[in-house]
This record gives structure tokens, sequence and C-alpha cells, in this order.
């Protein structure tokens, strides 16, 4: 099994992964975020309240935990992208103090008890942090990939195509189940409802299939990236090139055409559906992949001609 056939297995078992996560997780995915945090911050209260030294203790863990982020500004090659990582610091100790004290959030919800509020705080205190950490190492990452675009570029198109992969899966199982809830929530016709949810299946197929094919062009351009350090000027890379951009122009019309057919399917069985969702995919994405590889196509053909033409000058 070559390389490319090997990364193609192992993002298909990522986005595999991400449909079993999506499915174990149930209908409310968002508690196994929230009810941990705010179970750790009553805890938190709790050993605050329970004394001097509780409060002493908890107050340490709570400097301590937010103090992780920032530990990244002693690193000797820091930069001025670092300072995000301060900001992810203040906004875990925010994240962790208002979930001891959920009340204080805002006096405008009066309305909520405060494990309502805890819990609502965790999930979007916790979002926060975590994407400015994310935005933290991705910007970090760019920097490095300005310096070293050869070496680093093919696994980073295999990684975020994984990536990619894990969250399509988690999103088309998760998706299909929030639309499978909504629809049987006041229906009780069975020969209806397996319709519905044969339907939905399909169409969640249609819809998520021209991104998982976009994951697969994503490989095919690593490689490409990988064989232009090795053999930029030989005739295997620019017939590569050449393939890559044919595939490319494929997913993109099989893209339009399935957002098509999932219409023309709603449309055919609208008596029957429960949920009908009628999308219009242009695929900006694989389109502009598409003509960027024509153009380096184009440029690594001349290129290799001059290449050729020197080398029996010389």
């Amino acid at each position: 099994m070559d390389n490319t056939k090997r990364q193609t297995v192992y993002t298909l078992t990522a986005f595999l992964i991400g449909c079993i996560i999506a499915a174990a997780s149930g209908n409310n995915a968002a508690n196994s975020i929230t009810e941990p945090l705010a179970a750790f911050g009553q805890w938190l209260r709790n050993l605050s309240l329970s004394g001097t030294a509780g409060n002493i203790e908890a107050w340490a863990i709570t400097i301590g935990i937010s103090c992780l982020p920032a530990l990244g500004l002693l690193w000797k090659k820091r930069s001025r992208i670092d300072w995000l990582l301060a900001i992810g610091g203040a906004e875990t100790f925010a994240m962790l103090y208002y979930l001891v004290n959920p009340t204080r959030v805002s006096d405008m919800l009066y309305w909520a008890n405060s494990e309502t509020i805890a819990k609502m705080w965790a999930l979007v205190s916790a979002g926060s942090v975590a994407a400015t950490l994310l935005c933290w190492a991705l910007l970090r990452f760019i920097k490095t990939l300005i310096k070293k675009p050869a070496e680093i570029l093919p696994v980073f198109l295999f990684w975020t195509a994984a990536g990619y992969a894990l969250l399509l899966g988690f999103s088309a199982v998760r998706g299909g189940m929030d639309a499978a809830f909504s629809m049987q929530e006041g229906n009780n016709q069975q020969t209806l409802m397996q319709t519905n949810y044969t339907m939905l299946i399909v169409l969640q197929v249609i819809s998520y299939l021209p991104d998982l094919m976009g994951v697969w062009v994503m490989l095919l351009a690593g490689k490409l990236a990988l064989a232009l350090e090795t053999e930029p000027f030989a005739e295997t890379t620019v017939s590569l090139a050449e393939e890559i951009s044919k595939k490319s122009i494929l997913v993109a019309e099989i893209s339009l055409l399935l957002t098509a057919a999932g219409n023309l399917l709603q449309l055919m069985f609208f008596s029957k559906l429960l949920h009908i969702y009628i999308k219009i995919h242009v695929p900006l994405l694989t389109l502009v992949m598409c003509a960027v590889l024509m153009l380096l196509c184009k440029y690594f053909r001349r290129a290799k001609e001059v290449n050729d033409d020197n080398a029996s000058i010389i």
C-alpha cells in the first residue's frame, strides 16, 4: 500500500471515528462539556466555602490552571502571536471564576437558576478558550510553514484532511440525529416516519459526500507537494499535477450534480416529507483549487520544457 492509499484509509477512519463519537454522545452532546465543567466549578465553590484554608486552596487551583496557557510566554523564541496565550489565560480565569460564582455572570439572567447559568457559561467560555488557543497554534504553524513549506506542507495537508474528515463525520451524524429528533416530536405515524428516516439518511450522504471528496483532493494535493519537493521537473510530477487537476474538476462537477439530486428527491417526495431543506451548494473552494491546479499544470509543463532545453544545451 503506497503512502497516498494509506493516508486515505487513515482519513476515512477519522471520518468513521467522528460518526461514532457523534452517535455515542446521544441527544445532548453539549452536556459532555458543560456538566463536567459545571461540576468542577461547584467543587471549587464548596472548597472555597469550607473555610479559610479551603478558600486559599480554591484560589490557588484557579490561578494555577489559568496560568498554564501563559507558560508559553517563557519560550525563548516567542513572538507577538504568543500574547494570545495570555488572553487565553485570562479567559480561563474568567471561565473558572464565573463557574464558581455563576449568578454573577449577568443581572439579565435572573430568570435562570445557578446550575443552568453555569452550564451555559461553561459552553460559551470553554469554546472561547479553545478558539483562542487554536488560533495561537495555527498562527504559530503558519510562521513555521513560511520558513519550511516543502517539508511541512504535505504533512499539514494530511493532518488537516484527517481532522476535517473527523469533524465531517461528527457533523453528519449529529445533524442527522438532530433532524430525526425534531421530526419525531409530535409525530407517531410509523410508516411516514420510516420514509422520512430513510430520506434523511440519503440526503445526509448526498450533502456531505462533496466535502468528503474535497478531503480526498486535499490528500492528492499533499502528494503533489511532496513530488514538487523531490522531483519538480520530472514528467511524473507534471503528469500528477494534470491528473489531480482533472480529478478536482470531476469532484466539483459531482458536487453540483449531487446538490441538484438532493433537491430533486425532496421535490419528488414533497407530500411525504416532514422536513425539507433545499440547498444550493457551490463548491467554491474546490473550484478555486481546480483553477489553481490548472494554472500550475501549465506552469509546470512550460517550466519542464525550459528545463529540458537547458539540459540539452549543457
